[in-house]
Parts: C-alpha cells; sequence; structure tokens
C-alpha cells in the first residue's frame, strides 16, 4: 500500500505540526488507512488484506486508548515540552 502510506504520512506530519500531539497524528494516520486502501485495490480480490488492514488500524487505535484519555483530560505531553516532574 505504498499509495496510501504516501498520503497518510504527509497527514501524519500535518496533524503532529498542528497539534504537536505525535499520538493523535498516529490515531488520525491509522484511521484513514482503511479508506486509503481503496486507491489501489478492489473487493473483493483484495479482501484478506483490507481486513488485515483493518484489524491492524484497530489494534494501532486500541493501543492509543491512554493517549486519548490523557488528550482529552490535557495532560498528554505535546513534541517539544518537557515532561513535568512527578510530585516527590
Amino acid at each position: 500500500m505504498p499509495l496510501a502510506v504516501a498520503i497518510a504520512l504527509p497527514v501524519f506530519i500535518l496533524v503532529v505540526a498542528i497539534s504537536r500531539y505525535i499520538s493523535l497524528g498516529s490515531i488520525v494516520a491509522a484511521a484513514l488507512l482503511p479508506g486509503l486502501f481503496f486507491i489501489n485495490h478492489q473487493l473483493p480480490a483484495d479482501s484478506e488484506l483490507f481486513v488485515f488492514v483493518c484489524i491492524a488500524c484497530i489494534f494501532v487505535i486500541y493501543k492509543h486508548k491512554s493517549n486519548i484519555r490523557r488528550i482529552f483530560a490535557g495532560e498528554e505531553n505535546r513534541l517539544g515540552e518537557k515532561r513535568a516532574e512527578p510530585p516527590v
């Protein structure tokens, strides 16, 4: 899926540049990939690959669940920010 990735990568970079959240860029790119799959592929011929892409993207988004909670809570670290020191 080189063309799909070639589109998702600049979207990832743009989201990170605007929001400064790397995790948000990853989530948005993963959410776009199943739709971008159809640029060079068709169902039912490529249905196994489509299922794999969907499962992989769901897994990526699921693994970011703690980042999603922190983004909504305003606690996620932004690119270039120093991490808050834990209380001693």
